[in-house]
């Protein structure tokens, strides 16, 4: 093959430095994600984005080809009695996503071939397509993230530490079991513990190193002496390697070649995972025999102790109830409803759970529509938006938010890295055009895309700024519009009573039917969306010039916002105290 024909393929910024440190003959150079894509600015060189590749139908190929897999591997999965439901779940989970990032590179690099990759120490010439994207995955997946535990020796001491003094607290307080303390889950159990003295909120995590342990046991002591109220209670079960074998012949049987090779990068960890999960069932099944909670709240039963707490707890007759941190909103084309199914599973749907909480009317839509047997209890937002700030808009200036989520493991329904960069670049040089605005970008750095990255592949302009800290419903409360494209931003927004616009580096989804219109003060609407980027601009400015000062109204939010009268957080929390004493 010519090296002078072939395509460089890079996937971090790792890669990208030793291509330019090393400089292996290429053509052309494909950057996967904006931190591979942000050091070969200005160095004069042919670049190819990725979305040009990975397109809107690629989306589509990728969640048909997972779901075809996902029939037959899914059947086999249940067909196994000696897996408990909950590493199932875990199973079901990771071998979801990680096909969908699997695919997202097949089909990102495969028409540009031959190709250049990078292994441990080389750069790889190649014209075939599997070693290419073989190479590609490991690089890839190099850095990814699994939860991480402890088990044996000393960790089995902590178990037995942790159990004992777990059933001596519980003695003179009223339990109430949690998956842990992430997200609004910390506020709701302050808010609960403070109108319920007697009670205590228990957490539960892996064992994670011997060290922070030992002083979470401490402070678990403290306890009885303190005016903390909340425990989190870590677990090392003992592993039961005998699964093993089972679970690896499940992997092995993923009937697509592409995504099983691809996936073979990582199935030790998988399996690893998958076998302290299901283990983790006999720990727990202790605890609640002991125990006996009456309710068990779950913010996700996805991953890590909350699946195994959730089916424990269902066996033993809790209220396992979810409170999803997401937005989840009912779709009515296949591709976007399919992909808001497999997201809403583990969060606000799925097995294990008596009762979930829709926190919206789109919320309870989706629920409704696509899981009718679980119980809904309808309440205001509790996970999300549940700070109400005050309006702080002053002066002259439209304000406009951009806040949102990119996520390469969930097709369709969310943007790749480079696409979310593609719509920033696209909201930055329309807004450049609307007189007297500002423009707040709220930025997470995230493995794909590092702040510094992010910065240098934007346009210089005096209109915008980056703001990586402080509080979403801070920079909220003085915006006249927030633009998302798939984010539970958009229902704080709407919650706020501040309208949305739609826009993202593609217009192939919508997480809320939008007004295609320029509004006027005669027809305004709650969710917009513009045709196309040269529509951008003076749908901003149309938008800015109705909404400006004017809140959204009752009857505009009504599709998205539960009414005023609708109980809220608090009596969330009186509600589950009432049933506790019964």
């Amino acid at each position: 093959m010519s090296k002078h024909n072939s395509t460089l393929v890079l996937y971090s910024g790792k890669e990208t430095t030793l291509f330019l440190n090393e400089k292996p003959i290429v053509k052309r150079i494909l950057p996967l994600t904006p931190n591979a894509h942000a050091p070969l600015v200005d160095k004069n060189l042919k670049l190819i984005d990725s979305y040009r590749y990975y397109t809107d139908y690629s989306h589509m190929k990728a969640r048909a080809r997972t779901r075809k897999m996902e029939r037959s591997f899914i059947d086999e999965l249940d067909r196994q009695p000696q897996l408990s439901s909950a590493s199932k779940e875990y199973i079901r989970h990771y071998v979801h996503i990680f096909s969908n990032q699997l695919l997202r590179i097949y089909y990102s690099i495969k028409d540009v071939g031959p190709w250049v990759v990078r292994n441990e120490n080389n750069w790889i010439y190649t014209n075939e397509l599997n070693e290419a994207y073989l190479y590609t995955a490991k690089n890839c997946f190099y850095d990814t993230k699994f939860m991480n535990f402890k088990t044996g020796g000393m960790s089995y001491f902590i178990n037995y530490i942790n159990k004992k003094i777990l059933i001596a607290l519980i003695q003179k307080k009223t339990p109430l079991f949690v998956n842990d303390f992430g997200y609004g889950m910390n506020n709701l159990a302050d808010i609960y513990t403070r109108k319920n003295p007697d009670s205590i909120i228990v957490g539960f995590k892996p064992m994670g190193s011997i060290l922070v342990e030992i002083i979470t046991i401490l402070k678990n002591l403290l306890t009885n002496f303190t005016n903390n109220k909340k425990i989190l209670i870590a677990l090392a079960p003992k592993i039961h390697p005998n699964k093993e074998p089972l679970i690896k012949d499940l992997l092995f049987s993923i009937s697509d070649k592409t995504i099983k090779d691809g996936m073979r990068i990582f199935f030790d960890k998988i399996i690893e995972h998958a076998l302290y999960t299901d283990s983790s069932s006999s720990v727990l099944q202790e605890i609640m025999s002991l125990t006996k909670p009456k309710f068990i709240l779950l913010y996700q039963f996805k991953v890590g102790m909350a699946p195994v707490l959730a089916e424990e707890g269902k066996k033993f007759g809790s209220r396992v109830i979810a409170l999803t941190h997401g937005s989840h909103t009912h779709q009515n084309d296949t591709c976007s409803l399919e992909g808001h199914k497999e997201l809403g599973r583990g969060l606000i749907i799925g097995p294990f759970i008596t009762d979930t909480v829709v926190q919206s009317p789109v919320a309870e839509q989706f629920v409704k529509n696509n899981y009718n047997s679980i119980n809904r209890l309808k309440y205001k937002p509790i996970m999300w938006g549940y700070k109400k700030k005050n309006n702080l808009q002053k002066g002259d200036i439209r304000r406009i938010l951009y806040s949102n989520t990119f996520h390469s493991k969930r097709p369709w329904i969310f943007e790749t890295s480079d696409e979310f960069v593609k719509g920033v670049i696209g909201l930055i040089q329309s807004t450049a055009l609307v007189p007297n605005t500002k423009l707040t970008i709220r930025f997470r750095p995230m493995p794909e895309c590092s702040l510094e990255s992010f910065k240098k592949l934007l346009p210089k302009a005096h209109h915008y700024e980056i703001n990586t800290e402080g509080i979403f419903l801070e920079d909220l409360a003085k915006t006249d519009l927030l633009v998302s494209y798939s984010s539970t931003t958009i229902e704080e927004a709407l919650n706020a009573r501040c309208p949305v616009l739609l826009w993202g580096g593609s217009m192939r989804y919508h997480h809320l039917t939008p007004s295609m219109f320029h509004p006027t003060i005669e027809e305004r609407h709650a969710v917009y969306a513009p045709r196309d980027i040269n529509d951008l601009g003076s749908m901003i400015s149309a938008i800015l010039d109705v909404h400006k000062g004017r809140p959204l109204t009752n009857d505009e939010i009504k599709d998205y916002v539960w009414p005023e009268d609708t109980p809220g957080i608090d009596d969330f929390v009186d509600y589950i105290a009432r049933l506790q004493i019964k």
